[in-house]
C-alpha cells in the first residue's frame, strides 16, 4: 500500500477543529491552513491510526466514495501536508496520536483534498504577546521580552 501514516513535524504546528473545517497553524511561520472537514478526518486517521490500511478502512467506513477514490485522496492529502511542512511520514509501527475523533457528519461524501494557505496571519503573531512568557505561562513576560535585563 503506498499510503503513509503521518506525524507531526514539531509541537508548533497545531489544529483546531471547527464545525466545517479543521485550522492547522505554523507557529515560527506565521501561517494559517485549512482542510474541509472530511479530509480533516482522513488527516485526523493518518496521524492516529497504527497502519495505513487502518487508516484508509477508517475513512472509507465514515465517508460514501469508492475505496480507490479515497486511497489516492489521503495520498494527495499526505502530500499535501508534508510539502506545506505541517506533516512527516510516520513509520508503520511507529506510535501516532492518541485523538478522540467524534463521528462523521451523515451522509458525508468524500471529497479530494483541498488545502488552503493563508499568510496574512504572520504580522499578528509577531506581536502576539503570548510568545513573549515564561514557562508558568500568560500573564508572566520574559524579561527580555519587556526590555528589561
Amino acid at each position: 500500500m503506498s499510503l503513509s501514516l503521518l506525524k507531526l513535524p514539531h509541537g508548533d504546528i497545531v489544529f483546531e477543529n471547527y464545525e466545517d473545517e479543521m485550522v492547522l497553524l505554523n507557529l515560527p511561520e506565521g501561517i494559517y491552513f485549512t482542510l474541509d472537514r472530511v479530509n480533516a478526518d482522513g488527516l485526523l486517521w493518518l496521524l492516529s491510526a497504527p497502519s495505513g490500511e487502518a487508516a484508509l478502512e477508517a475513512v472509507c467506513a465514515r465517508h460514501a466514495g469508492e475505496a480507490g477514490e479515497i486511497e489516492t485522496g489521503l495520498t494527495q492529502l499526505m502530500e499535501l501536508l508534508t510539502s506545506a511542512g505541517l506533516a512527516l511520514p510516520r513509520a508503520e509501527g511507529e506510535p501516532g496520536l492518541t485523538l478522540d475523533i467524534g463521528p462523521a457528519q451523515p451522509g458525508s461524501r468524500y471529497a479530494p483534498p483541498r488545502l488552503e494557505r493563508y499568510d496574512d496571519i504572520e504580522d499578528i503573531l509577531k506581536f502576539d504577546p503570548v510568545h513573549e512568557v515564561t514557562e508558568a505561562g500568560w500573564p508572566t513576560v520574559r524579561a527580555d521580552a519587556t526590555g528589561q535585563g
